[in-house]
């Protein structure tokens, strides 16, 4: 429930237009702010905000089959820690800042 919480919390910052740079990826470290993901995906620091324009599911993964934890409002304000490709090329944004240990993903297409 904490991490819902701070996952909401994530969200209401995230404005209208996405704005970021630098790399990373989760496991183990790896050169200039990179860091090796859990699985086939890649994410590199992104820092921007936006605007959910649906109801949005925040999901645990980078897939929409992974476990959905919370959902946000159409209308919310959301920041993206983290720009994260998976395996089949989809974007999706981690949200609370965490790509190490219990991060929180939405699917660009809703932003």
């Amino acid at each position: 429930m904490r991490r819902q919480i701070a996952c909401a919390a994530a969200l209401l910052a995230f404005g209208t237009v996405l704005t970021g740079g630098g790399v990373a990826a989760a496991d183990s470290a790896g050169p200039s702010g990179q860091v090796a993901t859990k699985g086939a995906f890649k994410c590199e620091e992104w820092g921007r905000t936006g605007v959910t324009d649906r109801r949005t599911a925040v999901h645990v993964g980078l897939s929409s089959s992974s476990k959905v934890v919370g959902y946000l409002a159409k209308g919310e304000r959301v920041k993206g820690y983290y720009r994260c490709t998976n395996s089949a090329g989809n974007i999706w944004y981690e949200i609370t800042g965490d790509v190490e240990n219990s991060p929180r993903f939405i699917w660009s297409g809703n932003v």
